[in-house]
Parts: C-alpha cells; structure tokens; sequence
C-alpha cells in the first residue's frame, strides 16, 4: 500500500513561511510635500502658495491662519498597498508666546496652491487658495477660512503640541493615507489648524516645500503590498510539490 500523505507540522511550517514570503515584506517611503500654502485671514484675497513658510494660528491681534497641504501617494505608492502606519513631519522655525495643539484635518474638498510669496501674500490668481475661496474666482469654501464638517473633516486625524522651534510629528494618519491611496481622486490633503484659534500669539510657522532642504514637510509611510491571488496559489503548490517530493523520496528509499 501507497503511504498516504499526511500533513505534518514541518509541511504546515514550510507553507507558511512559503505563503509569508510571497504575501510581500513591509516597505518604507518618505514623500515630499506635493503641494502646500497658507489662507490667511489677514489677507483674504492674497494667496501664499510660494512663501516658504507654512502660517496657522492667530498672531497677535487675533487675525486666523490656516495651512494646507497634500502629498502625491497614489503616484509613489503601489495601487492596492496596504498602508501600516504614516506620520507627517513639519518643522517649526517660530516659538510665540502662546503654545499649544495643532491638529490635521483631511480635507474634503480641492483648493490651489498658487504663487504668491511673502508672509501677507499677492493678489490672487484664478485658482489659488484664499482665505475666502479654495479656488480663487470659482469656488469660495463654504465659509471664509473653511468650513468643518463640509471643507474638511471635523475630527482631526492626528494633533501634536507645538511649542519651541523644532521638528514636529503628526503620528496616525495611516487611515487618511489609505484613503488616499485607494481613492486619489479624492485626496486633497489636510488642513493644519491651531487648537487654540481663540487666543493671539498662538501662530507658528512651518518650514514649506519651496524653502527646499530636508526639513521640507514630509509624510514617512509604512506599507506592504499585497499579491495577486495567483501568486499565492503559485507559491502554495511550490510548497506543497517540495514536500511532496521529499516524501516520495524517503518512500523510495
């Protein structure tokens, strides 16, 4: 009589570690920031997409800033990676007297970055982003500075404390990545907003892509990618056909 085959534990062993190898390892990515400016109550109409500094908080008489920001994930990452884990990194270059909370909001909705530099920024072209409209001369966000809940979600996806001048992470948002990742055409970044918007001297600024450098925000993403089914029926049956053949030949022998 043939032996029959009967899985062992060794076999079990070598499957999974078959099937393990070809499920893929983790990857790590660093992105640059795709595109970031800040809306400024200040100068409502003005654009700052080409300043080199990202503005949110109040400065001191009260007056708002909002900073906004986005990152090409669909077009670094692989379609259908599953994302692990995704923490963003600006660097603060100011320290006022009033620290506190800033948090992200994924946005909802598109704005334009636009050109204008300086701290007060230029007039506004047709499609930058403004303190009163996410598209200049086409589309004002639902209320002036945008509006939670409509222009970007209400809940923050990631808050960090922000005090002295230094680097900052915002850990967390590998949710939002996801999201991002599965959907681009629904990824128009995040809103950064102080938690205390009601107090002057909270404003901090941050380090923007056209300051250039390593200290540029940047989005730092953990993923694997995950194989076609196919390959996991390819890498089963390797595993499989090797047991099979070192049984075979301890039948024979």
């Amino acid at each position: 009589m043939r032996p029959s085959f009967v899985p062992s534990l060794a076999f079990a062993s070598f499957l999974s570690a078959a099937l393990s190898a070809s499920a893929g390892r983790a990857e790590s990515t660093t992105l640059p920031v795709f595109a970031d400016t800040t809306i400024s109550a200040a100068a409502p109409d003005n654009n700052l997409g080409g300043h080199t500094q990202i503005l949110a908080g109040a400065d001191g008489s009260g007056r708002l800033r909002r900073g906004l920001l986005a990152f090409d994930v669909a077009g670094e990452l692989p379609a259908g990676a599953v994302v692990h884990s995704a923490t963003l990194y600006l660097a603060a270059t100011t320290a006022n007297s009033a620290a506190g909370d800033f948090h992200l909001h994924r946005m909802l909705v598109d704005w334009g970055q636009g050109t204008g530099a300086s701290a007060s920024g230029t007039p506004a072209a047709i499609g930058d982003a403004t303190w009163n409209s996410r598209l200049h001369g086409t589309a004002a966000w639902s209320a002036a500075g945008g509006l939670a809940g409509v222009d970007y979600v209400a809940s923050p996806s990631a808050t960090t404390f922000v005090g002295a001048a230094g680097d900052y992470a915002f850990v967390g948002l590998a949710s939002d990545v996801q999201q991002m990742l599965d959907d681009p055409g629904g990824n128009f970044g995040w809103m950064l907003v102080s938690g205390r918007e009601g107090t002057p001297q909270t404003a901090r600024q941050f380090i923007a892509g056209e300051f250039g450098g390593e200290t540029i925000p940047r989005l730092e993403i953990e993923y694997s990618v995950v194989p076609e089914p196919a390959s996991l029926t390819l890498a089963a049956s390797a595993a499989i056909a090797a047991i099979a053949g070192v049984r075979r030949r301890k039948n024979e022998s």
